[in-house]
């Protein structure tokens, strides 16, 4: 099954934001922290190195 059929099938932001670090390689980084503006919701996040200029979040 590739990366973006994973994707596809992910039910939750943070399986999302890992397969998407999949696709993007090892140069990719995930995190997360309370989302901005609504202390209560995790927000993730998916970054590549500024010289790929990628990033994703949810």
């Amino acid at each position: 099954m590739t990366c973006e059929q994973r994707t596809m099938e992910a039910t939750d932001a943070h399986t999302l934001i890992q397969n998407r670090a999949e696709e993007w390689g090892a140069d990719a980084t995930t995190s997360e922290a309370p989302f901005p503006g609504a202390e209560d919701v995790t927000g993730y996040w998916a970054q590549l190195p500024r010289q790929q200029t990628a990033q994703a979040s949810i």
